[in-house]
């Protein structure tokens, strides 16, 4: 079975970046976060350092936590598998995030659209949802060694 655990680690660390970026642009341009209308945003620098993070990045509590996500991937068995569940779930949570905040909807709109802000809005999805896609296989594939070691041992008993 396929190890797809470089491809989640590449995913997330390019997702990390892509969030950085966005951090940086929705500083610059005072892009709070307003996920389906229900967040309002006053200080974008405040909400990015609490729990609402901005208009194309996640706050930075989870990008931290997504760090060390990445950095628990290079650990063997249940160190590495609790960074993977994490950057599975982190993965989930970016993109539904991303695709709740108002800034999707006008990017697709040619009078309010911004390349730079697009280009980042999509590989901030892209990512998240690989990240997602990844960490589900790379799990399965480890349950799946763990119930063939299982049988292997319960045969030679």
């Amino acid at each position: 079975m396929k190890n797809y655990l470089k491809p989640l680690v590449l995913a997330s660390s390019l997702c990390l970046m892509s969030n950085g970026l966005g951090a940086a642009l929705s500083i610059q341009r005072r892009l709070t976060a307003d996920f389906g209308g229900f967040l309002n945003g006053q200080d974008v620098i405040r909400d990015f350092i609490g729990i609402n993070g901005t208009a194309l990045s996640a706050p930075l509590i989870f990008l931290l936590l997504q760090a060390i996500c990445i950095l628990l991937t290079r650990r063997s068995a249940r160190g590495g598998m609790t960074g993977v569940t994490g950057l599975t779930v982190l993965g989930a949570i970016y993109t539904l995030g991303q695709l709740g905040e108002p800034t999707t909807l006008r990017m697709i709109r040619p009078s309010t659209f911004d390349p730079l802000e697009a280009l980042i809005l999509a590989a901030n999805i892209m990512f998240a949802a690989l990240m997602t896609v990844f960490g589900f296989l790379e799990w399965k594939r480890y349950r799946a060694m763990q119930r063939s070691r299982a049988k292997g041992s319960a045969a030679q008993d």
